[in-house]
């Protein structure tokens, strides 16, 4: 992996915008749109919920073009991991392809990005990668629609469980920062349908708050996964548990309730705001996290040396 500045800048011009692109392109290629414009020259947008989507595609038109409509966006999912691998490699390289053509899934240039919410070419990424991550994702979407027949639900479970998983299989602060950035997109896009279900049991003031919160955590899941990752998980394992306290005593005390005190009591702030400064703390906690990682003092000798020397004695 490149070292300094100009090596990053070389290897993302050479080979991440290139795999960006051609992941997203491959994403474009919406099979609900495809099938039902040019086909059944019926675009599937001007029905149900107006969602370029499968589950869309299924109650307007059902029948055996369904099946064209998954084939469809499970090989361009397939595609887009293969060929953007070529150009990056590696696990790093299926994550980022995977968010990629989920961006082109749901913000189609060639549709004047309206696509779907990326269910199926989420789960497909998924089961390219690692089949851990597959059957956790797919597991938990499966048992969850059939039981509630809410798909959001489901698909609130597959875009909140994929960064988590991914946490336990490959614990890398960038794998884990391009897995909660693809489990946003999937929980931002289920957003419409929860919306839809909350109306009514909610009055207006709380789908605002709920709205508005749904959207705020969709970024604030990413900072949260490279510090869980770093504190939680590299610095224990490297012997270093005393760094999470004192970070977390810090960021909570001298930064988040000073912020939200003076936000909500003394600038009298809306609500929303507040929370949203709130949710700043895993940011600013970044520089110190990711310093102490690159400086290596987090790795201690954690063995018992002389054990054995001592049991023969």
């Amino acid at each position: 992996m490149p070292v300094s500045f100009m090596d990053w800048l070389r290897y993302f011009a050479a080979a991440l915008l290139p795999a960006a692109a051609v992941a997203y392109l491959c994403g474009c290629f919406n099979g609900a749109v495809i099938v039902s414009k040019y086909i059944l020259r019926d675009d599937v947008r001007s029905h149900g919920s107006g969602n370029a989507g499968l589950t869309n595609f299924y109650r307007t038109f059902g029948g055996f073009l369904t099946l064209m409509v998954i084939l469809t966006d499970v090989l361009k999912a397939v595609a887009a991991l293969l060929l953007a691998g070529m150009l990056v490699g590696g696990t790093f390289g299926q994550y980022w392809a995977g968010l990629f053509c989920l961006l082109g899934h749901m913000f189609p240039c060639m549709f004047r990005f309206k696509g779907g919410k990326g269910i199926l070419s989420g789960g497909a990424i998924a089961i390219m990668i690692d089949w851990r991550i597959a059957l956790v994702v797919w597991g938990g979407f499966l048992l969850l629609t059939v039981l509630t027949r809410y798909v959001s639900l489901g698909s609130l479970w597959a875009g909140g469980s994929f960064p988590f998983i991914t946490w336990y299989c490959f614990p890398s602060p960038g794998i884990v920062a391009l897995a909660f950035a693809i489990g946003g997109l999937i929980v931002l896009a289920a957003m419409p349908l929860v919306m839809a279900y909350a109306r009514e049991s909610l009055s207006e003031q709380a789908m605002y708050y709920l709205r508005n919160m749904l959207l705020i955590n969709t970024y604030y899941v990413m900072g949260a996964a490279v510090n869980t990752t770093l504190i939680a998980g590299v610095f224990r394992a490297g012997g270093d548990s005393r760094f999470g306290f004192v970070c977390d005593t810090i960021d909570m005390w001298c930064y988040a309730v000073p912020l939200g005190f003076i936000a909500a009591f003394l600038l009298k702030l809306p609500v929303m705001w507040v929370y949203f400064l709130l949710c700043t703390d895993e940011f600013v906690k970044w520089p110190w996290v990711i310093g102490h990682y690159r400086r290596g003092t987090w790795l201690k000798n954690i063995t018992r040396e002389g054990l054995f020397t001592e049991e023969k004695g």
